[in-house]
């Protein structure tokens, strides 16, 4: 049977439109690819270490805001917002912002520097979890070489358990899986602080600042560690299994 140009062009087309629409959907979904991108599996061994004492510094922040009632454009806010702008070591002065501006990194590297946790130093997520996301690629070379250090390194959900102080990271647009494998940098995120029994506080939410659920759309930490070494293979296992049984 013949087919006909006009009648070809449009099979074409419906084709060329249904592969558009499954890889749309893929990534909306965050299946296009691995989701854990080039991390590969956790390859070594690491205690938490908590952050205690940002706990009453963000409860403070929250209350302030009374949990999502104080708006960012409310005439009290103006000086609270300054606070958290004036506290990064890049310049933002007054003439570079408004109430309006996306302040939710500022508001968490305010509360992790004024408990004395310097990494957090920046008016975007994404820069300090590209330096976390550079961390696990780093010691994932070689493990051996970072035993004792304690870093910030990020983990994808589920690898690991949060701790009090940790960044709950997520992208606002495009696969993490993508983002991981691009090596980090800028894109539309999110960064939450968890403070236990499964809350995390962050600002810029609702044009406030609110206590949310952990991991309601959390896809990863940011979390402070200490390296202990290169976790074993089920294989050096076995065959330690096997040593003691002979």
């Amino acid at each position: 049977m013949i087919i006909g140009e006009n009648s070809l062009r449009k099979k074409i087309r419906k084709i060329l439109v249904q592969e558009s629409l499954v890889d749309s959907a893929k990534s909306f979904l965050g299946l296009d690819g691995d989701s854990g991108g080039d991390l590969g599996a956790l390859n070594f061994e690491f205690t938490s270490v908590e952050n205690s004492e940002i706990v009453s510094i963000v409860e403070k922040e929250n209350k302030f805001w009374q949990n999502g009632k104080v708006k960012e454009k409310d005439e009290k806010a103006y000086s609270r917002l300054k606070t958290y702008w004036d506290n990064l070591t890049d310049d933002w002065p007054e003439s570079r912002w408004t109430p309006d501006t996306p302040w939710s990194a500022a508001f968490v590297s305010y509360c992790n520097k004024k408990s004395g946790e310097t990494f957090y130093d920046s008016a975007a997520h994404t820069v300090y979890a590209t330096k976390a996301l550079k961390n696990r690629q780093d010691i994932a070379k070689d493990p051996s070489k970072f035993v004792g250090k304690t870093m910030q390194v990020l983990f994808l959900k589920g690898e690991a358990e949060p701790a009090v102080g940790d960044g709950l990271f997520y992208l606002r647009g495009g696969n993490l899986g993508s983002w991981i494998n691009s090596g980090g940098g800028q894109n539309p995120s999110h960064t939450d602080i968890f403070i236990g029994g499964g809350l995390a506080v962050g600002g810029n939410l609702s044009n406030s600042c609110v206590k949310t659920k952990a991991f309601g759309k959390h896809e990863a930490l940011i979390k402070k560690v200490e390296i202990k070494g290169a976790k074993e293979s089920a294989d050096s296992n076995k065959k330690d299994d096997n040593e003691k049984k002979s």
